[in-house]
């Protein structure tokens, strides 16, 4: 009976650690992209498809090794009264167990340029996997980032809202002993209820941008999650050059793919030779049966003469792929560029639009103190104690816009993602 009750203590125990870990992990950025990337199947599949390519590789290897097969035939072609087969041609019956080999004897290069076309194509694989992580990570990044700002706005509603409310009971005794005008504090309660409003709109649309956000992740999860910043909100990484993007690695490649379909175009027109060998048997039976056992080796021998100029077709088509490939390339370099440009653009105006919307906070936060002093004296009118409220909070709601701007158009700047 003790052993069994201190089972029971020790899992006990165990379940409230377990839930204390679980309660106090951080669910950070990092944590809804290792969640976004984990539950996305596309990552997975393109995964799959490196390893096919792998497969591929292998498969063509072993269509130019060694081919065996081995064939049993058996014949028997009867003539009745006359009727049949002509025994000149069909004997009369044959029995035929033959082991086939067969070897294509083709060039280190023709292989390797066969072989080429997989290695292109699994590093465009990497390159296409590379691309859809980084604009898994931006979707979710981002999203994360205007729920953080949702929650500072959030965060700034309830702090004004506690702020009213020590203010109300402080009007509330002061009107009831007619120290202050009633119709004023009227008017404050209107604003205190109205600022009510604004901070459960704003606790409404940070549940939505997270439903959002956990959507994106595959999170099952409707709970309220206090969201750290990111971490590197203060680092502006410069971007990497074109040359040095995931866009460029893709040109690369598909310029090499181009060039490696017409290589093996030209292969095909290439004179093939095989070599070739059976042993077994084959025998028509009534004459020497026990005897025909036998072997026969030999060589064949291929060129192509004339295809109807399918070979200039092809060529004429790899031309125009690459033709297309410089296009796209071109503009792809064009608007990398430009998104560099509009996005330093941005990030300077962000810059310059909370400086200045800071500066002028000090002056609304300086008024709001003033004021506590000067309403109960009588020496401001409530509609400008509410206006310079109101001012501090339009002023603090601009500095997270921008602040939330700045931290999307930093993130932008690092993991550019064209369209």
């Amino acid at each position: 009976m003790k052993f069994v009750n201190r089972m029971k203590f020790f899992l006990l125990c165990g379940a409230m650690l377990v839930t204390v870990l679980c309660s106090g992990q951080q669910k950070d950025l990092s944590f809804y992209l290792s969640m976004a990337k984990g539950h996305t199947p596309v990552l997975a599949d393109l995964a799959g498809q490196r390893r096919s390519l792998s497969l591929d590789s292998a498969r063509l290897r072993a269509t130019y090794g060694l081919q065996v097969s081995a064939d049993v035939n058996l014949l028997y072609a009867p003539v009745i009264h006359g009727w049949g087969y002509d025994n000149a041609i069909t004997n009369g019956q044959n029995m035929t167990g033959v082991l086939s080999l067969r070897k294509e004897i083709t060039s280190r290069d023709n292989l390797e340029t066969r072989l080429r076309q997989f290695s292109i194509q699994g590093k465009q694989a990497d390159n296409q996997q590379m691309l859809s992580s980084e604009s898994i990570q931006g979707a979710v990044t981002q999203q994360y980032i205007i729920c953080y700002g949702d929650q500072q706005q959030y965060f700034l509603a309830r702090e004004i809202s506690a702020f009213l409310e020590v203010e109300d009971e402080i009007l509330k005794a002061l009107t009831r002993t007619a120290s202050f005008s009633q119709s004023d504090y009227l008017l404050f309660k209107v604003a205190l209820q109205t600022q009510d409003l604004a901070q459960q709109e704003a606790r409404s649309q940070f549940l939505t941008d997270m439903g959002q956000l956990n959507y994106a992740c595959g999170l099952v999860d409707t709970s309220w999650v206090d969201l750290p910043a990111p971490d590197w909100r203060d680092s502006v990484a410069l971007p990497t050059g074109y040359d040095q993007s995931v866009y460029y690695d893709q040109n690369i490649l598909d310029s090499a793919q181009i060039d490696n379909a017409a290589q093996i175009t030209r292969l095909n027109y290439k004179p093939r030779i095989s070599v070739f060998g059976d042993g077994g048997y084959s025998s028509s039976l009534p004459r020497q049966a026990g005897k025909n056992f036998g072997a026969s080796i030999g060589l064949s021998y291929s060129l192509p003469i004339y295809d109807g100029k399918q070979k200039k077709y092809a060529l004429l088509q790899n031309s125009l792929a690459d033709e297309s490939r410089i296009r796209h390339a071109t503009q792809r370099q064009r608007q990398y560029e430009g998104m560099v440009l509009q996005l330093k653009q941005q990030l300077d105006l962000a810059g310059k639009q909370i400086a200045a919307a800071e500066k002028r906070l000090v002056y609304a936060k300086t008024l709001i103190t003033a004021g506590k002093k000067l309403l109960p004296a009588g020496d401001m009118r409530m509609a400008d104690y509410l206006m310079g409220i109101n001012n501090y909070m339009n002023l603090s709601a601009t500095v997270i816009q921008n602040k939330v701007k700045r931290l999307l158009v930093i993130y932008q700047l690092q993991h550019i993602i064209l369209p």
